[in-house]
């Protein structure tokens, strides 16, 4: 199966996220001087008016309708004028226009935001008292103050997705490397196998029915194997299976290479509705119980395998406990390559919970000191 990520897919996420980014910081420098060009040309516009109500004859009234109309008609946040007596004189972008709900209001803008006093200086070099201006913030405020903070969160979650993809894409690339090395090595082994099968079609009348059917097992054995390594990768072939029968063919072909110091329990419960690939499960547990073998080495040991039958959550567990050193790192164990055997590829744990992944299980350590080392294969009951 080749990877669902891909180097150019990758550079595409990156490429399209600098491009989203640019585009977002320029739509907003654009925002921010359009709003000081706008800003400029109201107080220009608010000056010459200024400089025009100088010549009339009621100069308050005049400036305030200056203010009016030059500034409160063009401001987007909420605002109220009140005259030098306090009463209400203009206001806008208000909920209400009632006068009780602007003299609620008024208290609510004065405890946020001290008023601004309105004077005038008049040629005559008096200062003219005109009001007070009590403003807010406009709603575009909580999103120009929390924009930077907004925009620091979407560069980290896009860096963070991106390192994602990239390592999402070395581990697929890794375990394709793996897959197609297990192929391969299916390919090269199904010759010799059919040479085996032939040679002994050709010794079948020189040598007696035990050593031909012995002879028989073990190649229909390798033929099995070469069978599951040609077939890793691809999507398993479910069916209704007796795990059961399963698990228990599986130790019995494991006891009958195991040294007599090696005990062997075994308390398996039938379950119904168990849709799984016979072939490929009977792998991961030949290739967990080897790993039992290894770890507890040519010493007296125990094997045990036992389960159990979770119906509230549908789902069956097949403990395999053994009495070996035990997993020092059990952190690395499913990485591709990882292995502390000298004769080991670091690929069977890797296959062996991809496999149960692909029955949409899980296959996990349970807990692992020397002496007692459990691993847990969670499988679902349909």
């Amino acid at each position: 199966m080749r990877p669902v990520l891909s180097r150019r897919f990758i550079a595409l996420y990156f490429i399209i996220g600098l491009i989203v980014l640019a585009l977002l910081w320029n739509y907003y420098s654009q925002k921010f001087l359009r709003q000081m060009e706008s800003e400029t040309e109201l107080r220009s516009r608010l000056y010459a008016a200024y400089v025009k109500s100088l010549s009339a004859e009621n100069t308050e009234k005049e400036l305030l309708n200056i203010i009016f109309d030059e500034v409160i008609k063009k401001i987007n946040f909420p605002v109220i004028i009140t005259d030098s007596l306090g009463n209400i004189m203009a206001s806008r972008n208000l909920k209400d226009t009632t006068t009780a709900f602007k003299r609620e209001f008024l208290k609510k803008l004065d405890k946020k935001k001290e008023p601004i006093d309105i004077k005038t200086v008049l040629p005559e070099g008096d200062t003219l008292f005109l009001g007070k201006l009590h403003y807010g913030l406009p709603g575009s405020f909580g999103i120009l103050k929390y924009f930077p903070i907004i925009q620091l969160a979407f560069i980290i979650s896009f860096v963070l997705l991106g390192l994602f993809a990239i390592f999402e894409f070395i581990k697929r690339e890794n375990d394709h490397l793996w897959v197609s090395l297990t192929k391969e090595a299916a390919h090269q082994l199904g010759t010799p196998v059919s040479s085996l099968l032939a040679w002994m079609e050709f010794l079948k009348d020189k040598l007696d029915k035990d050593t031909i059917e012995q002879i028989r097992f073990d190649v229909d054995r390798v033929q099995d194997i070469v069978n599951r390594f040609s077939r890793i990768g691809t999507m398993p072939e479910l069916h209704e299976i007796d795990i059961k029968k399963v698990v228990h063919e599986t130790l019995r072909f494991i006891k009958r290479r195991a040294s007599s110091l090696i005990e062997f329990k075994e308390d398996v419960k039938p379950v119904e509705r168990i849709l799984g690939d016979e072939v490929l499960l009977s792998w991961v547990l030949e290739n967990l119980f080897k790993n039992s073998l290894d770890a507890i080495g040519p010493a007296k040991g125990m094997i045990e395998v036992k389960t159990e039958v979770l119906r509230d959550a549908k789902t069956y567990n097949i403990y395999i406990i053994d009495s070996g050193e035990g997993i020092k790192d059990k952190g690395k164990i499913f990485n591709p390559g990882y292995t502390t055997k000298s004769h080991g590829w670091g690929i069977g744990l890797v296959l062996a919970k991809r496999i149960i992944e692909s029955h949409k299980g899980k296959l996990r350590v349970i807990d692992s000191k020397k002496g007692l080392t459990t691993i847990l294969i969670q499988l679902p009951i349909r």
